[in-house]
């Protein structure tokens, strides 16, 4: 062990002979032969566990955190750069480093093991270089909460910051310190071990001020994106009490807001001041701590305390607070609202983009998208809000819109190629639509970047004809952190102008729609439907397939999921087309299900259903009298695990190897081959996701191949050929759960996925690390389906934003695709399920959704 008892380790006075009566410690490099050696002495053997302590307590937040409750560390990367640590994980890393390291240093100066002032110096300012560093992460990680305020009454403006520069800011000020701190501390070592002690001072006092500087821009930017952050949460607030004015279920919103708010206020208020009292530390031991040493070298313990005991303090009750508010926040989450049901209805159409919102399970009826949208029912045992679904033609039309670069001016084209219908299904009606009279596209001047700037087509623009077409106003578009407008490009857009053909009420919530794909069946329609049904309130009427008292009154029981499996015919009279049901079946709450499109069993035309119950039940068409007969089921688990959805290798196979892939709330994926002697045999599962696995889907041109979808927000590939481990996993690319998957069917390789996060991305499946492209929807993408004959056209069940017509552009051998949205419809009832094409040739390609 060598002691530091040089000049400058040790401050005496000059006719001092350095006895510990008359000199004093430099506290921060030496603890030997001052006054007050003993007690700081003991003080350091309090403070060694006391540092340890803290940076266990984060480690065990970090622990319960991803072990236990399953969260990533990081946002997802798409819009976000390289460094993109979530706030908790941000302070809870810079805590539990910092505090690491400077026990090191402490363990290090008890035990006099510095062998020179260069490593005394050096170590001195380590545990503060290194967290300064990590701490960084924490105002990057506001920049990245800030939520939004969609509104669907005007242009969306939205501060974004560019990744790049975000990126280069926080290295710079991570590697900063280390850069110019360091060479002074070594300076300063170097000289106090050479004895002069002039020049050591002037090294000394050149690195508190240089470290100060580094203090006061962290305080700087910390205080700025708080202010973006309570300044935005704050209009979130404010639109919600305007929109929801005597909503109970909003105002539980807004506590959960203002918790959340307080949560991240308290931890930048402790984090700023913490930064200041640090910055105010080093200015006084920088300029004015050595001389009063040598003046009254009795205060050391004084001094000892400010310098090693303040940061942890403050980080420990930092750490108090930021838990408490942290977990009241959870468990708000996890409550229910007043009156204890969630409603997927919003009230209207604002958004609130909160990324800390958890999922729950679709089974318990709540909202699984990234986003709070909380009703009640206002009379229970009824069904929650309406269900519809809605027949809708559509009219194509072929782009030809000339481009300019001046902000004046609008282009308008209008033609018809072939008109087509589809059904639009939301909460429990079923109505049927028309917009074969005009297709009108326009295009639109604002400023924007990307898709940044975003129009609702249906509510922001008036299309009343060529001779009178609005003119957005300019929508200015700042970057987040550099205040320079972007250049201004322009816009495509085109409208369906819809009328009403046919609506009907399904009673129950519609979430599943399917034309048959047969062309002498097409006009067959079937819906799928769910309800919650509440203690004691009879529901069934008429069960063809239930006698026995004892099973009706199962049905009964509290919080029953119920459902009805619909068959519809799509009938022509006197030029209008009606929807009449044909058969009802009362079933268990089904969730998804989809025709085969080769007949099985030699000639049957089947329906499969994914059902709450945790079976699947494959219904077939009597070709007789039109009438659905129950052919199998299967139970899938033991435990009624909800099927959630299923889908048929079938589609481009004519072979008789049949098979099923089942996703299960659970997150496990089932394959069961479908038998025309053995009937539903089970030949693989595994558990592909660590939450519920959403959706699962076929490679129709290589059924060895599935994509799977969770709430995990990973989309995963297999081989059904090898092992349980995924050929690819791709955890970045969607922010939110992935709910719908589906191949195309005229496209070897092209694949497109939905998510709650609001887009939808398509792939090529020879490179899943990256999309080809995004489109960004607004609202959670529920499901997709590729046109049976056109290979470019997707139609997508967008949630809460209606029912989008999505064109691929450059299918047709271009290098770059696209992807535009050429038609939406929003149903009067605000969730949009289910959605399906029509394979009619009489029907003119109908689509249904539900």
């Amino acid at each position: 062990m060598v002691r530091l008892t040089n000049n400058f380790a040790l401050v005496c006075a000059e006719a001092s002979n350095k006895t510990s009566a008359e000199c004093a410690c430099d506290i921060r490099i030496n603890l030997r032969g001052c006054s007050e050696e003993k007690v700081i002495y003991a003080a350091s053997i309090v403070l060694l566990p006391y540092l340890i302590l803290i940076s266990a307590i984060s480690v065990a937040f970090i622990y319960d955190q991803v072990y236990v409750k399953r969260q990533s560390v990081l946002f997802p990367s798409r819009e976000r750069g390289i460094i993109r640590t979530k706030p908790q994980f941000s302070f809870n890393i810079a805590v539990c480093v910092f505090h690491l390291v400077q026990a090191i240093s402490l363990l290090l100066l008890i035990l006099d093991a510095y062998p020179n002032s260069i490593f005394a110096e050096l170590f001195a300012y380590l545990s503060r270089e290194v967290g300064y560093a990590l701490s960084v992460f924490y105002p990057i990680s506001i920049v990245y909460s800030t939520p939004t305020v969609h509104s669907s009454y005007t242009i969306q403006s939205q501060w974004k910051p560019k990744k790049q520069h975000l990126d280069i800011f926080a290295i710079c000020l991570m590697i900063g310190p280390f850069i110019s701190n360091i060479p002074l501390s070594l300076l300063t070592g170097y000289y106090a071990d050479a004895n002069d002690i002039h020049s050591a001072r002037a090294f000394y006092i050149s690195n508190s001020v240089v470290w100060c500087l580094w203090v006061l821009q962290y305080v700087a930017t910390l205080l700025y994106v708080y202010r973006k952050l309570v300044s935005n949460m704050r209009d979130i607030i404010d639109s919600l009490r305007r929109r929801y004015h005597h909503d109970k279920e909003i105002d539980f919103v807004i506590r959960r807001l203002k918790v959340a708010g307080r949560l991240l206020s308290w931890t930048a208020g402790f984090v700023a001041s913490m930064f200041f009292i640090h910055f105010l530390e080093n200015l006084f031991f920088g300029f004015f701590y050595r001389g009063l040493l040598l003046s009254q070298p009795s205060r050391s313990f004084l001094y000892y305390f400010l310098w090693y005991f303040t940061v942890p303090i403050i980080c420990n009750v930092s750490q108090i607070v930021m838990y408490y508010y942290y977990y009241k926040q959870q468990n708000l989450t996890s409550g229910n609202p007043p009156n204890g049901s969630y409603n997927l209805q919003p009230k209207s159409h604002s958004e609130i983009n909160l990324r800390s919102v958890p999922m729950q399970s679709i089974n318990e009826y709540r909202a699984v998208q990234s986003y709070l949208y909380y009703s009640t029912s206002q009379n229970p045992g009824k069904h929650y809000g309406s269900s519809s679904i809605t027949l809708v033609n559509y009219l194509s039309a072929s782009k030809n819109i000339e481009q300019s670069a001046p902000l004046s001016g609008t282009t308008f084209a209008s033609s018809r190629e072939s008109a087509s219908q589809f059904i639009l299904g939301s909460r429990s009606n079923l109505s049927m639509l028309n917009a074969s009279s005009t297709f009108q596209i326009e295009e639109q001047n604002f400023v924007c970047t990307t898709n940044d700037c975003n129009l609702r087509r249906d509510e922001e623009v008036e299309f009343v004809g060529e001779s009178n077409i609005k003119e957005v106003e300019k929508c200015v578009r700042k970057s987040w952190l550099i205040k320079k407008p972007i250049r201004v490009r322009r816009i495509l857009m085109e409208q369906v102008n819809a009328s009403l053909l046919h609506s009907l009420d399904t009673s129950y919530c519609a979430d599943s729609v399917e034309f048959c794909p047969f062309e002498d069946y097409s006009q067959f329609l079937a819906c799928g439907t769910y309800q919650l049904v509440d203690p004691g309130v009879k529901t069934i009427e008429f069960n063809e397939n239930i006698n026995d008292k004892e099973m009706l009154n199962q049905f009964d029981a509290p919080q029953k999921k119920l459902g009805r499996l619909l068959l519809y015919q799509v009938t022509n009279n006197n030029s209008t087309k009606k929807m009449q049901e044909v058969q009802r079946i009362e079933t268990a709450a089904i969730l998804d299900m989809k025709w085969s499109h080769q007949k099985v069993n030699g000639g049957d035309i089947v329906l499969a259903l994914a059902c709450e119950s945790g079976k699947i039940c494959l219904y077939g068409l009597n070709q007789d009298n039109n009438q659905f007969n129950l052919l199998n089921s299967h139970a899938t688990n033991e435990d009624r695990k909800l099927c959630l959805s299923l889908d048929w290798s079938n589609r481009l196979e004519t072979s008789n190897n049949t098979s099923i892939v089942i996703s299960q709330s659970d997150g496990s994926i089932v394959v069961v081959s479908v038998d025309s002697q053995i009937g539903i045999l089970e030949r693989s599962r595994w558990l592909a996701h660590d939450f519920e696995a959403w959706v699962a889907a076929f490679n129709y041109w290589n059924t060895n191949l599935i994509y799977t979808g969770g709430d995990d927000c990973f989309l995963k590939g297999w081989d059904l050929r090898t092992d349980s481990a995924p050929t690819f996993k791709n955890g970045r690319c969607h922010q939110a759960g992935v709910c719908s998957i589906q191949s195309n069917p005229h496209s070897e390789y092209h694949l497109a996925t939905g998510s709650y996060d609001e887009h939808i991305l398509l792939w090529d499946t020879r490179q899943m690390k990256q999309p080809i492209c995004d489109n960004h929807v607004g609202g959670g993408v529920w499901r997709l389906k590729w046109h049976p004959v056109r290979r470019n056209l997707l139609l997508g069940a967008c949630m809460h934003n209606g029912f989008h017509l999505i064109k691929v552009e450059g299918m047709s051998g271009e290098d770059n695709l696209s992807m535009n949205n050429i038609a939406n419809f929003r149903n009067p009832d605000p969730l949009a399920y289910g959605v399906d094409w029509s394979y009619s040739l009489t029907l003119n390609k109908p689509l249904a959704a539900g």
